[in-house]
């Protein structure tokens, strides 16, 4: 009891000062001297993102909620198609205003979540709400993503560098690359690996002829580099609004992680199984 009444002021700022999911943690924001501060910054990173939900931010007990996680975030000068909507499991790129900004997992982090009674959220950096979800929906992905069979990746490897360039400079309005394979196993060289391919759009990105129409340009560009892969062919391709890609249709078509594509066969992991 005693220590609930010893945090209530903490709790209190923390809601006062109106830090959510999403909100920035600036350096230039917090320059006061203070012992809270200490570590908190990376020398080569002046903004964080507070990633924890809203509920954990604000809970009121810090026993059972003692951290919250932020991500270093960095502002870049230019979009990649290849970090867009989730494509790359590891770096994503979200547009805030005019602006874009980066986020890499690599970069995630723990701080006492009492910090936060302390620091001030930056009022003049504001990520929408579905943005916020975006960034959310992306970490999560992390831990249930799925791999292809290592024989497939291994054929993919010749093209590479084309499939990377060709989604960066492309790529932009293209949500997800799904892949459907005749075969999840691995498959001997004299065998052909069969797939579908099915590029996803925003829907209301795809309700637009003039963005829905490059999209199909480009999968036909990718399905060209896919079928000059040895063993691998193309049996269909179509491009897809989310609204019409079905639970069941999840259940078996697998995103291509395009961090994957230039991986050394003596540098790549063995692959987890789904």
């Amino acid at each position: 009891m005693a220590q609930s009444a010893k945090n209530d002021p903490l709790i209190k700022e923390i809601r006062k000062k109106g830090w959510r999911q999403g909100s920035i943690i600036t350096a230039e924001q917090n320059k006061v001297d203070s012992p809270e501060q200490v570590g908190l910054f990376l020398n080569d990173c002046t903004h964080w993102l507070l990633l924890s939900h809203d509920c954990d931010i604000v809970h009121h007990d810090f026993e059972n909620e003692p951290h919250v996680e932020i991500m270093a975030a960095r502002f870049v000068d230019s979009s990649d198609g290849n970090l867009l909507h989730g494509k790359n499991p590891r770096c994503l790129q979200l547009k805030m205003g005019e602006q874009w900004i980066e986020f890499h997992v690599g970069s995630r982090r723990l701080i006492e979540r009492r910090h936060l009674a302390y620091l001030v959220p930056d009022s003049g950096i504001t990520l929408q709400r579905d943005a916020v979800q975006s960034l959310a929906g992306w970490v999560a992905r992390r831990y249930v993503r799925t791999a292809f069979p290592d024989s497939f990746n291994k054929r993919l490897q010749g093209r590479d560098q084309q499939i990377k360039k060709l989604m960066s400079n492309e790529g932009g309005n293209i949500c997800t690359i799904y892949l459907l394979l005749s075969d999840e196993i691995e498959l001997p060289d004299e065998e052909v690996y069969r797939i579908d391919v099915v590029a996803a759009m925003r829907d209301e990105d795809y309700n637009h002829p003039q963005k829905r129409v490059p999209v199909e340009t480009t999968l036909g560009k990718l399905c060209g580099l896919l079928n000059s892969c040895a063993g691998i062919k193309t049996e269909k391709s179509e491009v897809r609004a989310e609204r019409d890609i079905s639970l069941t249709d999840i259940r078996f078509l697998r995103r291509l992680e395009f961090d994957y594509l230039s991986r050394n066969e003596s540098d790549a992991p063995p692959s987890p199984r789904p």
